[in-house]
């Protein structure tokens, strides 16, 4: 080959590799900018009061879960699976109180503490009793109140209601 077409074969592999260079810095930026925003964390991007790394809708699904658990410890008279059910919320409960929530100007852990915790007392006393109807009766007195929260906080779109079945189709909840 002559000198003249090295030349410009070696012209052609500078410019395509500047390119390339050029190209993978603008990737690093992105990067770069991807980052410095996982650092900061979910709450610097959104306007809402959750702690980063915390999730309020997360803690919500676990008091449904919770609290349709409550119901099967009642079709199945267990004490055992009540009080575990129990100590499980107010694990959610200290959670929420730690991470010091509001909501369209509500105390979160207020809330929890008002609607359910509160009444938990008067479940536990039906199901020692076997008062069937007076457990219904408290447990559809707290759905009631989770539901008038959440319309009180803009979202009336989540209704919790007595379950149909277990949430978990893998799990018995039985003696």
């Amino acid at each position: 080959m002559s000198d003249r077409i090295l030349s410009i074969l070696a012209l052609v592999i500078a410019a395509a590799s500047l390119l390339f260079a050029l190209s993978l810095q603008g990737r690093v930026d992105s990067l770069s900018v991807q980052l410095d925003k996982a650092v900061e964390g979910p709450a610097a991007d959104s306007q809402g009061d959750e702690e980063p790394g915390f999730e309020l809708a997360d803690a919500m699904r676990a008091l449904a879960l919770r609290m349709s658990n409550l119901w099967f410890a009642r079709n199945v008279g267990s004490l055992a699976l009540f009080d575990y059910e129990v100590h499980e919320i107010n694990e959610v409960q200290a959670e929420l109180a730690a991470a010091s929530l509001t909501e369209a100007g509500r105390d979160v852990d207020a809330e929890v503490d008002r609607l359910i915790i509160q009444k938990l007392s008067s479940l536990r006393t039906a199901l020692e009793s076997g008062d069937i109807d007076a457990y219904e009766k408290a447990y559809r007195r707290v759905l009631a109140g989770c539901n008038d929260c959440h319309e009180a906080t803009a979202h009336p779109f989540i209704r919790i209601e007595v379950p149909v079945g277990p949430q978990l189709g893998n799990r018995r909840i039985g003696p």
